[in-house]
């Protein structure tokens, strides 16, 4: 299966411009950073799935507050693509997450990559990471449509948050 980015894409980059400019910052003493930044945001959205808490009963977070999640992890990894000037982005492969992997088992594949992505600042290391990140989404039972319909939303948020001194 594949995407295309090429929209999110657009709009990431005009967003990273803007807080470029309102903090004097670029890709280039940022990007290690974002990276963290998407490790976090990996860690946050794992945490409302609950999926590694085999201590508890409590259920994941609901459905739209996990895309909520997956979508900061967007922002973050497609402006790591714009860094690296990933060009594919009109048929992006989404990497299938098979049913027999759990869910643990794609976070921790997730980190990896992130984590291979700073030690292999490249673009074959990145399509590698963002094709798992879009399978987790799959994974996680959203459609495109969705995601990309909750990136509208976090987008013109994250717009309004750098007016109001984020």
């Amino acid at each position: 299966m594949f995407y295309n980015l090429q929209e999110i894409f657009d709009m990431q980059e005009k967003l990273d411009s803007h807080i470029h400019s309102l903090h004097n910052v670029d890709y280039e003493n940022t990007y290690k950073k974002r990276i963290l930044a998407f490790l976090v945001e990996i860690g946050e959205l794992a945490n409302e799935t609950r999926c590694f808490k085999y201590w508890s009963l409590k259920p994941s977070s609901d459905k739209k507050i996990v895309l909520e999640e997956y979508v900061d992890g967007i922002h973050f990894v497609v402006s790591l693509g714009i860094f690296l000037k990933y060009i594919d982005r009109e048929k992006t492969e989404v990497f299938n997450c098979k049913k027999n992997i759990s869910m643990t088992e794609c976070f921790l594949d997730l980190y990896n990559s992130a984590c291979n992505l700073y030690n292999n600042l490249n673009l074959m290391t990145y399509k590698h990471l963002l094709s798992r990140f879009l399978g987790l989404g799959e994974k996680l039972g959203y459609s495109y449509n969705e995601i990309l319909s909750a990136y509208y939303a976090k987008n013109k948020i994250n717009y309004q948050r750098q007016e109001n001194n984020y």
